[in-house]
């Protein structure tokens, strides 16, 4: 029993704080403690979950305007939550005293070695039952108590050795091969204790990155989530589901979807990628298993689509033959075997070498560095193509083979082009095969309560818009996706419903309980917005209390312009939260990017040619999603809370999970209209914004705003008159230079940069950020790093300079957590800083992906314990370098690394040095760190020595993977072998080389 008395808590001594002082701070007012207070209550009363109760808490707390980091927050928030751990503790004790305990032991087989089955009847503590069996041993996992314990029978242990499997299993000898019995042995040793398996292994320093569940799944088995993967490497969230026990149930709280799924086979790639890492991390044995599996991936992916039995050779290229090692002194002529001859070579080969001692990441998707080389210039004289190697098709070859010899780099994300890519799906001819938007469900439509309300009060509900409905229908009438086409159309004369599953949500009838805008000049700015809303006709008038069937929502002031207060509604909040109930994977719109209208700027410069110039356009809808109504039994839902006031809602909401998709679908029929329809060609939509291109001077007259406007910008405004969609003067903008989707894009410099006052917003950050000796909290540490990861989309070079700073913050989720900042730290970050300072972005014309046939420089690289090497079999030149014994101990990993760099670093010194490089080395590790540009600390510094190289030298890099059977020059030469590597190469000239100092990041601290 807990006593409350003016804002002060005292205990009896049977209350379940267990007589722990509890008291909240005084520094908050009588009306937050009496929230704070209510909240704790209702968990006790079991309307909500723990989590819930503190997540509610923590916003009360919040809204106070009490800064989140100061000492009266935190000692608040720790009391309260203590109080939530007393009821917790109570209930669990309580439960305790009222079960029945029972000990049976049961029949159970006799213990055996280690190892074996009988294993799993150890005892909890750690050994075997017998000596200490008076004594009771604390169970790992109790089971929790019911209400049932007394009539449920005891729980009699499972003697294995009958089971007639296992039976079966010792009496048959097994037809598992040696792999695939070292995976289940281990399976069945983590399945022992899931949690301290999963634990030591995030614990442990050479843990890749992964999503915390799909460590669960792989330990348990199971298959992994790509969706997952791809999701964890784009956010610098934690992927934790929070979960609370009440009795034999257990409530999970979190997202059930990931934020991003895989939609192209570059992000299958990606998330292959890191799927591998994480496999071969837990199950190093199966390298061979995996890069088999690469190998066949591959070359299913490489058949052509127009000719399924086309012949097709992907074995990777080598200089010499493996029988005569004769030199190379011309293209050899080209060898072609279908699948059927491949797979036998594929059963014998020697996929990698040297006994790798890392996480072997087995992608088999050719890596390279990409082109744009941060405003590179093309040469005037193009340089020769270096010799071909036997196994690689010439550019002569089929052009759908050819196309496929094409390799996106993971790091270069969007911003890299094919000369020859395939049209990619853009939002207007998305619409041709989007699913319809769902009607109101059978339950509301039966909701008699909501129904009476919204039937008496007809004007707090209405369903209104600008939209030309008729107009809008008649321009449609030959969309093939009619469906969609109708469900739109219903949705803007009844209002839309965003996909919320409100059947098993436990509404109450009525909910007015959400927490209130604290400060005055919030609560100002939001009494001044909401008269404004009802002038628009978005809300309806104020009214006193709420009707049967309304649930309010709570709005907040957003502070991120602080020039500029924004009002925002929250869905999120609890408890009731309407965005809980709609699914995250039902509401997703393709939109269209920088790499479509990069794609376009690419053919216009080459069909109109360097003379013609270009200016871009951007239009924006104004209040693009107040544009929708929304359904009245949706809007029913959204009820807006202000100053103890009411008004109902009536169009769609930022702050609605769904709110996206219903924008996305109406737009996508209306960029249909303009492309299809009014022949606005190569237009392109992000949210509200669409933008496109114009040849300057091509102008025509926009009457509303009395000014010339580009010819395509003026035809998409007029319309949007015709359709009734609104639109402002100011946001209707064009020039040659625009930022659009928040990169500047030079249409005549051919160029995708950062604008400059956000370049100078993040370097000064970085300047301020990266202080030695200083401390920043896990938050600020995660919010640097989500702006890096920002700007990487047009300096995708500089992604090593992450590689601490993930590291700092990994395994941590304490957002208020202080880290230090090491010297070694801001190095990076100043190398970041360095380079984007004197960087000009993307450089369309080069940022190109390239084949690996057009490399005028191809060297092959190897690493023993005792050296390293690489050779050029275009020069007939040989380099080797012996390892000092003091540096012997590194892992292999490392020198195969190390060996790419020394190979590039030395191609640099080549006059006239080449464009395009190609490395190939038998380590799969390197080619994906090369790949990807991540890696662990330890070998971080050798991509920012390559990376520093690249940008130095306007030298395009790509490192791929060839098997360790075709790599006997540099593997022979790697171990002081120098007359074997005659032998294979005759007339090969042998030299020793220095590897390259390593680079730490920025030399200036």
């Amino acid at each position: 029993m807990t006593e409350i008395h003016n804002g002060q808590q005292g205990t009896q001594e049977n209350s379940p704080q267990g007589g722990e002082d509890q008291n909240p701070p005084e520094p908050f007012s009588s009306e937050t403690t009496r929230l704070c207070t209510s909240a704790t209550d209702r968990y006790r009363a079991g309307e909500f979950s723990k989590s819930a109760a503190i997540m509610l808490i923590h916003d009360i707390l919040s809204q106070s305007g009490a800064d989140p980091e100061g000492d009266p927050f935190v000692a608040a928030f720790s009391s309260y939550v203590s109080i939530l751990d007393g009821y917790e503790r109570f209930r669990g004790d309580a439960a305790t005293r009222g079960s029945v305990q029972r000990n049976d032991e049961g029949a159970r087989p006799p213990h055996e070695n280690s190892g074996t089955r009988e294993s799993h009847d150890t005892d909890p503590s750690g050994g075997l039952q017998g000596e200490h069996a008076d004594s009771p041993a604390p169970s790992k996992r109790s089971r929790s108590p019911s209400s049932d314990d007394e009539r449920r029978p005891p729980r009699r242990r499972l003697n294995t050795s009958i089971l007639p499997w296992i039976v079966k299993e010792e009496s048959t000898p097994s037809l598992l091969s040696p792999s695939l019995r070292q995976t289940q042995l281990l399976l069945e040793n983590f399945s022992r204790d899931l949690k301290l398996a999963k634990s030591s292994l995030t614990n442990s320093p050479l843990c890749p990155q992964f999503p915390d569940s799909e460590w669960t799944n792989l330990l348990s088995g199971k298959a992994v989530d790509f969706d997952r993967v791809l999701a964890s490497l784009y956010s610098v969230s934690f992927d934790e589901q929070r979960r609370e026990k009440l009795g034999d149930f257990e409530l999970i709280a979190g997202s059930a979807v990931p934020a991003r799924t895989v939609r192209s086979h570059s992000e299958w790639v990606i998330a292959c990628d890191s799927a591998w890492e994480a496999t071969l991390f837990v199950f190093p044995h199966r390298a061979a298993e995996l890069v088999e599996y690469g190998n066949l991936t591959r070359l299913s992916d490489s058949v052509s689509p127009s000719d399924a039995t086309s012949p097709f050779q992907t074995t990777p290229p080598s200089p010499t033959s493996t029988c005569s090692g004769f030199k190379m002194q011309q293209p050899l002529e080209t060898s072609m075997i279908g699948l059927d001859d491949l797979l036998p070579q594929l059963d014998d080969a020697r996929h990698a070498d040297d006994g790798m001692m890392e996480s072997v990441p087995t992608t088999m998707e050719r890596a390279h560095m990409p082109t744009s080389a941060l405003g590179a210039a093309i040469p005037a004289t193009p340089l020769a193509t270096a010799t071909v190697p036997r196994g690689v098709l010439l550019p002569n070859e089929r052009r759908s083979v050819a196309s496929l010899l094409l390799s996106r780099p993971s790091y270069a994300r969007d911003l890299i082009w094919a000369d020859d890519e395939p049209e990619t799906l853009s939002l207007a001819r998305a619409s041709e095969s989007m699913p319809p938007l769902p009607p109101v469900p059978l339950n509301e439509r039966n909701n008699l309560i909501a129904l009476n309300t919204i039937q008496n009060n007809p004007s707090l509900f209405v369903v209104s818009t600008s939209v030309n409905l008729p107009t809008f229908r008649a321009l449609l009438r030959d969309h093939p996706n009619q469906l969609l086409v109708d469900s739109v159309c219903r949705g803007l004369e009844t209002g839309f419903w965003p996909w919320a599953n409100t059947a098993s949500a436990n509404l109450p009838t009525t909910f007015g309980d959400v927490y209130p805008i604290r400060k005055l000049e919030h609560l100002q700015f939001a009494l001044t917005q909401r008269n404004l809303e009802i002038n628009a006709h978005c809300f309806s008038s104020t009214f006193n209390h709420l009707l049967p069937g309304m649930l309010a929502v709570p709005v907040t002031i957003s502070e991120r312009n602080p020039n500029k207060f924004r009002l925002c509604v929250d869905h999120s909040a609890e408890p009731f939260s309407r965005n809980a109930m709609i699914p995250k994977a039902a509401v997703s719109v393709p939109l269209d990017n920088l790499h479509l209208l990069g794609h376009v700027l690419r053919e216009l410069r080459v069909s109109l040619g360097p003379q013609v110039r270009i200016v871009l356009f951007k239009s924006d809808v104004s209040r693009a999603y107040r544009t929708l109504p929304m359904h009245p039994l949706w809007q029913i839902k959204q009820v807006v809370k202000i100053d103890d006031h009411f008004n109902v809602d009536w169009r769609n909401n930022y702050g609605s999970r769904g709110a996206g998709g219903i924008w996305g679908a109406f737009f996508a029929l209306v960029m249909w209209i303009a492309v299809y329809v009014k022949y606005i060609t190569d237009l392109f939509a992000y949210v509200d914004d669409s933008f496109s291109w114009e040849i300057e001077g091509n102008l025509l007259f926009y009457p509303p705003y009395n000014k010339l406007l580009p010819a395509k910008q003026t035809r998409l405004l007029l319309l949007w008159d015709e359709l009734g969609i609104p639109h402002d003067e100011p946001k209707q903008v064009w020039g040659p230079s625009l930022t659009i989707i928040g990169m500047e894009v030079d249409a005549n410099a051919m160029t995708i940069t950062m604008p400059t006052n956000a370049r100078d917003d993040l370097l000064k950050a970085l300047h301020t950020f990266a202080i030695p000796g200083t401390r920043q909290s896990l938050r600020e540490f995660q919010r640097l790093a989500g702006w890096i990861n920002w700007a990487l989309d047009v300096y995708p070079l500089l992604r090593p300079g992450l590689s601490l700073l993930y590291d700092k913050i990994s395994g941590k989720s304490n957002s208020h957590a202080k880290i230090w900042i090491s010297r070694a730290l801001t190095r990076e970050l100043l190398w970041i800083a360095n380079h984007i300072s004197s960087s000009n972005g993307i450089f369309l014309l080069e940022s190109v992906n390239w084949p690996i046939s057009s490399a005028n420089e191809i060297i092959y690289t190897d690493a023993s314990p005792y050296g390293m090497a690489f050779w050029c079999p275009s020069r007939s030149l040989g380099f080797s370098y012996e390892i000092p014994p003091g540096d012997r101990s590194k892992p292999i990993f490392y020198f195969e690394a190390y060996a790419v760099l020394s190979a590039f670093q030395w191609i640099t010194s080549i006059l006239p040095r080449p464009q395009r490089v190609l490395i190939y080395t038998d380590n799969l590790n390197t080619v994906n760190i090369f790949n990807t540009l991540r890696a662990s600390p330890l070998y971080n510094p050798i991509l920012i020595t390559t990376i520093d190289l690249t940008i130095r030298f306007n030298i395009q890099l790509r490192v791929l993977h060839i098997p360790g059977d075709f790599n006997t020059v540099a593997d022979a030469l790697s171990r002081s072998r120098p007359f074997r590597a005659a032998q294979l190469h005759p007339g090969l000239q042998i030299s020793s080389f220095t590897p390259p100092r390593l680079t730490l990041g920025a030399t200036d601290i």
